[in-house]
């Protein structure tokens, strides 16, 4: 079986017409929690609807078995080996979602300073901690043609 360049998760999300949203930034233990956060507050979504889930993204290449796992899985299936990091992915039904997600992503986990952005989690560094955002379709996708999205 060809690997999926789609994030791989803990839990496959039903996603009906909505598009997956990937956010990695540090721990995804950590974003998830904040994206929840969002899901309820700001998109007032009950808590059967939040759809915040960790997983990875990035890589296309799998281990044994189609195995992409944490720390103590199969020898050759650890995430950040096979070009990883970890993120969260979050299913949104329209470009006002999207915009009110990142919003909240870039104004919660980062910090602006004089030379940009700076996240606000030093301590989770290296290539399974880096930073990225990945929308199905890209620049292309429904959401950013239905925006206008302003892109942070």
């Amino acid at each position: 079986m060809a690997p999926s360049t789609e994030m791989i998760f803990q839990e496959k999300v039903p996603s009906g017409s909505s598009i997956p949203l990937y956010l990695g930034a540090g721990c995804f233990w950590r974003i998830q929690t904040s994206l929840a956060l969002v899901e309820a507050q700001k998109l007032h979504r009950p808590p059967a609807d939040i759809t915040a889930r960790a997983g990875y993204a990035g890589a296309t290449s799998v281990g044994p078995n189609g195995l992409v796992c944490y720390h103590g899985g199969p020898a050759g299936s650890l995430y950040e080996t096979l070009g990883y990091f970890e993120a969260v992915q979050v299913d949104l039904d329209s470009a006002a979602q999207l915009e009110a997600v990142l919003a909240a992503f870039f104004s919660d986990e980062f910090v602006r300073t004089a030379g940009g952005r700076v996240r606000r989690d030093p301590q989770d560094a290296g290539p399974p901690y880096r930073s990225g955002i990945g929308l199905q379709g890209g620049l292309s996708s429904r959401w950013i043609r239905e925006g206008p999205v302003h892109i942070w």
